[in-house]
């Protein structure tokens, strides 16, 4: 079976880890900061987690892992007795183990939970790839392909959406109205989603697929970013996707 793509990852000046396959950034030179601003508050975390035992986070763009390093140490914080967290990660052109403790390196508050990821990430071959961690509390489900093909295949509902691939213009494939539509159908009711872009084509995809779609401000060099809700209560059929076996409830 074929390996996967690079990213060819190169470092600029700042220490901002940089794809020139993309010609775009993984996150800024104080990702934390950015991750909290963007994605945990904007799925509204830490409170998901108190609404739910069981919560099902799915992520387009596991790039460095730092978005589920960081909802991971959110919700061991948080978590109540009992509580479980699945994250579901769709990613085409993996890192390599050494590129993700350069990328984490500054980040000391992660240290013990980016090296368990990293002692755990698979083979980066094409497919689907379960880790665990807390003794099975914490499920990380790496889709290791194009995310259209990785979705369509997935038996699962989010609570809630981190959209992190590069900006639509850099990297078009990955939000097309296809694959909008699809997160839509993917989405329990009221379900929250969270994306840095607020490209007007994504906005429409978003509220084509259910979404009640807000802009608020963004960090940075950003003005704005995006949360969207789930409104709509889609009716589809079950087409039985092979990977069916894990037990999202």
């Amino acid at each position: 079976m074929p390996r996967l793509l690079s990213p060819d990852l190169i470092w600029l000046e700042d220490g901002a880890p940089f794809s020139e396959l993309f010609g775009d950034i993984y996150f800024s030179c104080d990702g934390l900061s950015e991750i909290q601003h963007v994605f945990l508050d904007g799925i509204d975390a830490p409170n998901i987690f108190r609404e739910r035992k069981h919560v099902t986070v799915i992520e387009t763009g596991f790039g460095t892992g730092l978005n589920f390093l960081s909802l991971w140490k959110l919700w061991r914080e948080e978590m109540s007795p009992g509580a479980r967290l699945t994250y579901v990660s769709v990613e085409a052109y993996p890192l390599e183990r050494h590129e993700m403790v350069r990328a984490h390196a500054p980040y000391h508050s992660l240290a013990g939970l980016s090296q368990e990821l990293r002692n755990n990430l698979p083979s980066q071959l094409p497919g689907y790839h379960e880790v665990r961690f807390d003794n099975g509390r914490v499920r990380l489900l790496l889709l290791y392909g194009q995310v259209l093909e990785m979705l369509a295949g997935l038996g699962a509902k989010a609570d809630a959406w981190l959209l992190d691939g590069f900006a639509p213009a850099k990297n078009p494939a990955m939000w097309t109205p296809e694959i909008l539509e699809m997160i839509g159908q993917l989405s329990k009711p009221g379900a929250r989603l969270a994306t840095f872009t607020v490209a007007g084509h994504v906005r429409r995809g978003l509220e084509a697929a259910g979404f009640n779609v807000q802009k608020r401000s963004g960090y940075g060099g950003k003005r704005e970013c995006m949360t969207a809700t789930m409104v709509r209560k889609w009716n589809v059929k079950n087409n039985l996707p092979w990977f069916t076996y894990i037990n999202f409830n």
